[in-house]
């Protein structure tokens, strides 16, 4: 069996990286190349390489980027990040993984001709925590829509929830499920007067219109409301 093996130091954008790439041949027929990136992003190598996950991601990243050749034109590619050692905040529903606790995410990588991209199978598993959906950007690698039909944290929290950003630039977002932890949020909206930090000006996002139902959202010492 003969085979071709590539290995390096590569820039991305400016951003250090190591490359591997591998063809390998049976007899006179050559199987499908395949590309392996990997590298430690933080917050300026993402911003960098023109990533907009900042505002739900803080820190050192190490992530592994697998790409294969399907068709002449076509690749499958698959991403595998660790977010242990990084911070991952969804602000507007008051919650945070600290630095330190395991996580790590798994997803797909779909592209089509007008250069939107959708990010598939997405898998966020941590301690406690199970997220799985799917995520839609424009060409500008801007998110457009989400939609994650299972969040499950701490047993707690069992919801869904999907977004969309409209024409005016804010973000319709409706989430619900059975049961929803809500003190994080309570929390946040006590310490800020706000649901999460306000953003910054330059985010794409000018604001959000959230519409939410629960069947039972549970508060501190064991208090709850149903059907809120």
């Amino acid at each position: 069996r003969n085979y071709i093996e590539a290995n390096g130091n590569v820039l991305i954008n400016g951003v250090a990286s190591k490359l591997k790439w591998d063809r390998k041949f049976q007899g006179n027929d050559k199987e499908a190349d395949q590309l392996k990136i990997t590298g430690t992003y933080d917050d300026a190598d993402r911003n960098q390489l023109g990533l907009p996950v900042n505002s739900f991601i803080a820190g050192a990243v190490p992530v592994e980027i697998l790409i294969k050749e399907k068709t002449h034109e076509d690749f499958d590619i698959h991403v595998l990040a660790d977010l242990g050692k990084a911070t991952l905040r969804a602000k507007h529903l008051g919650w945070q993984k600290d630095a330190g606790v395991p996580a790590t995410l798994n997803l797909d990588v779909v592209t089509n001709k007008s250069g939107a991209t959708s990010l598939q199978n997405v898998k966020l598993d941590g301690r406690d925590l199970t997220v799985r959906g799917q995520i839609e950007m424009n060409k500008a690698h801007q998110v457009t829509s989400f939609s994650f039909p299972n969040i499950s944290y701490k047993v707690l929290s069992n919801i869904h929830v999907d977004g969309v950003l409209d024409k005016r630039k804010i973000w319709k977002i409706s989430a619900g499920g059975k049961t929803f932890d809500g003190r994080g949020l309570l929390k946040s909206i006590l310490r800020t007067g706000k649901v999460g930090n306000g953003g910054k000006s330059n985010e794409l996002s000018k604001g959000i219109d959230l519409k939410a139902k629960f069947g039972t959202v549970l508060g501190w010492k064991q208090s709850k409301l149903s059907g809120f």
